[in-house]
């Protein structure tokens, strides 16, 4: 583990309210099931990269999905909000670990929503909130 997943960034912001496009409720059902794409869409008889469209929310490739049960998600995790913020932004992993001040080994984990998510994922949503005001500008 990195010496930046011992340091405890939190500045006591909250995740806020985050509303979810229907790929993004899917996103976060899937990887909460602990599933990868590949099963999801063998399990929907479809490619994979269809079924990763899905999740992009592509218009085109979601207009011919087969019906899919789009799930609800009452509560967005701090881990899942930062997943959030940086697909929205077009950012890999390594672009957001940058943003965020701490390795891309450790982001991962932050995404991942482990020990090292709890300690910093309030403090990545706030820095991916600020670059996504920064970009709107």
């Amino acid at each position: 583990m990195s010496d930046d997943a011992d340091k405890q960034p939190d500045d006591g912001s909250s995740t806020g309210c985050v509303d979810l496009t229907d790929g993004e409720r899917l996103l976060i059902d899937r990887r909460r099931r602990g599933k990868s794409q590949g099963d999801v869409s063998a399990d929907l008889g479809i490619k994979q990269c269809t079924y990763a469209s899905y999740e992009k929310d592509e218009e085109r490739r979601f207009r011919h999905a087969p019906p899919l049960d789009i799930p609800t998600i009452e509560v967005v995790e701090p881990h899942e909000h930062v997943m959030i913020l940086r697909t929205r932004q077009g950012l890999t992993l390594a672009e957001a670990a940058v943003i965020v001040g701490t390795s891309r080994a450790t982001y991962v984990q932050i995404e991942g929503g482990g020990r090292v998510a709890q300690k910093w994922a309030k403090y990545a949503i706030k820095q991916l909130t600020e670059k996504a005001s920064e970009t709107a500008d």
